[in-house]
């Protein structure tokens, strides 16, 4: 389409004028680019022949050659994916300027869009989906003369056609006083005095004002990469201690060197169970069981507790699991005489 386009072009115009007509192409991918003229032919990143690819997010800014023009785009061809291929129109220097159209499909086809703003600028911004690709568009550029009555109640110093109240074409200089803002501020220097300072959670500028920062919670980050502590701890009130872990991955509590997987400096604390007195005669064997609803099968690490009695260390332990829930322990009393005892146990997986 854009190749039968050209053809047609070179026919109605002849090809000298084509040839001295300037071809302003937007950059294909992520890109932002700007052309000043006022003459010549805008396309997307397929140009002349070529689709506009997919995928695309680029941003043209078209400016006039002289201040007294403004950019204007006639579009010839307009073709995209509708509501999917987008190209955006601001009037002005980039896209925080006033949107002037959003178009997709057709609806770009014979329109004309100028530029109002003083800058006489107009930005182009075009995106595209992962897939379908047309045509794409093409667009006459012109500039056009800015309103006479622009310039009404203006005063220009070097200037004949002065765009603001006063605009002043070359350096201004003030010898004493400054000048005065509109908010009644007055400024004697461009030197920049100010400094910005962190205190807490309070963000303030010197001579100016300040913000208070919303408190952070680690807890509702989710984490896109590992965490490097790189030789620093763990802890919880930024002191020397608490967590470390060396580079081959050794975990150390208390301790800055850890020789193992876990090095603890310091005693370990484990959950401790353990049953009732038990009373077994000479020679006998008891049993009773233990309700863990753990939901598997825990090893257990055994020890007797003569307390509350005597004969504990003839006394022999094992345990079985009925189910992944219930635990029963076997204890046997070798001594010629009644044995008093409790047992205690952990759970070491």
């Amino acid at each position: 389409m854009k190749h039968l386009y050209l053809i047609l072009t070179l026919l109605v115009l002849g090809w000298p004028a084509v040839l001295r007509a300037q071809t302003i192409l937007m950059l294909a991918g992520t890109a932002t680019s700007t052309s000043t003229g006022c003459a010549g032919t805008v396309y997307d990143a397929g140009g002349t022949i070529n689709g506009y690819g997919a995928s695309q997010n680029s941003t043209l800014t078209l400016r006039p050659t002289a201040a007294t023009g403004r950019v204007s785009l006639n579009f010839t061809l307009f073709q995209t994916e509708k509501d999917y291929d987008f190209l955006e129109i601001y009037d002005g220097i980039s896209t925080s300027t006033p949107l002037l159209a959003r178009l997709s499909g057709l609806e770009g086809l014979n329109q004309t869009y100028t530029a109002t703003n003083v800058l006489g600028a107009l930005t182009l911004r075009f995106t595209s989906d992962a897939s379908v690709e047309r045509a794409g568009f093409a667009a006459t550029l012109s500039c056009v003369p800015v309103p006479a009555s622009t310039y009404t109640g203006n005063v220009g110093v070097g200037t004949t056609q002065p765009l603001e109240k006063l605009q002043v074409a070359g350096t201004i200089y003030s010898s004493q006083g400054g000048v005065r803002f509109p908010d009644g501020s007055l400024q004697n220097t461009a030197a920049l005095t100010q400094q910005l300072s962190l205190q807490g959670s309070t963000l303030s500028l010197t001579d100016g004002g300040s913000v208070v920062l919303p408190g952070d919670n680690l807890g509702n980050h989710t984490a896109t990469q590992n965490l490097r502590l790189n030789g620093r701890w763990l802890s919880n009130d930024g002191g020397n201690e608490g967590l470390r872990v060396s580079n081959n991955g050794n975990v150390g509590i208390g301790t800055a060197s850890p020789q193992t997987r876990l090095h603890v400096n310091g005693s370990v604390r484990q959950d401790t169970y353990s049953s009732n007195l038990v009373s077994i005669p000479a020679g006998a064997i008891g049993t009773f069981d233990w309700t863990h609803n753990l939901g598997y099968q825990p090893t257990l690490m055994i020890v007797v507790d003569q307390t509350g009695g005597g004969g504990g260390e003839y006394v022999s332990h094992s345990y079985e699991h009925l189910s992944n829930n219930i635990t029963r322990f076997y204890v046997r009393n070798a001594r010629s005489s009644a044995s008093s005892f409790r047992l205690h146990w952990i759970r070491v997986n």
